[in-house]
């Protein structure tokens, strides 16, 4: 449980901004500069997974109970469970994440801004609509994102050729429009050996490494 220990600690931090450092440095519980108001969060959970998960709902938990008064709410695509799970693996990134975004703005409970975390690909598309739609995102944390993309394609198990016949085929389509489109794991995939048609081709990840030059 000491990552959530670690996760409270660096949420507490970004509540107090406003205080004076010497206050910060000398509190003996990082709870006791939250307040009764303090800071809402936002999280969005990782491929496969749904909003409303048992795993997710223990993240929730743990939150609520370590930093009292809380507001959290967990990111979804689809308010079915199923479908929300789906759209992990399928769908236009760029519209996804704007639907989000229009979602979080919607939240009253957010509107003087939150803290963000996010689980595997979902902290990258938090760090994109960060930077989309300007969200008054104060602290953003992730665990194991993909902020640099990816290289392959999520592994098949040993013995499932089909798995691995497709994953065969995808790679060398993975910049077609259509899979760009439709594949949300190929939209953040990186090919370092032909990076001239990633930056040409890419629909969602390549947008930074533009503007980077």
């Amino acid at each position: 449980m000491h990552i959530f220990s670690y996760l409270k600690d660096l949420l507490t931090i970004s509540t107090a901004f406003s205080m004076d450092i010497s206050e910060v440095a000398s509190s003996t519980r990082p709870s006791s500069c939250l307040g009764s108001n303090p800071t809402s969060v936002v999280m969005w959970h990782g491929m496969g997974d749904t909003y409303n998960s048992s795993g997710m709902q223990a993240v929730k938990a743990i939150l609520e109970e370590e930093i009292p008064n809380v507001f959290v709410h967990s990111v979804y695509l689809d308010i079915d469970e199923r479908k929300d799970q789906r759209l992990s693996f399928l769908g236009d990134l760029n519209t996804q994440i704007r639907d989000v975004c229009d979602q979080l703005n919607s939240i009253p409970e957010l509107e003087n801004g939150f803290n963000a975390v996010g689980f595997s690909q979902g902290g990258l598309f938090l760090r994109s609509a960060m930077e989309l739609c300007d969200l008054p995102i104060k602290a953003l944390i992730t665990y194991g994102s993909p902020h640099n993309g990816v290289t392959d394609l999520p592994p098949c198990p040993e013995d499932n050729w089909l798995c691995k016949r497709r994953n065969s085929i995808l790679k060398k389509q993975i910049y077609n429009e259509n899979i760009q489109n439709s594949v949300v794991q190929a939209q953040y995939f990186r090919d370092v050996y032909n990076f001239e048609k990633y930056l040409e081709n890419s629909a969602f990840l390549n947008h930074g490494d533009v503007f980077e030059g």
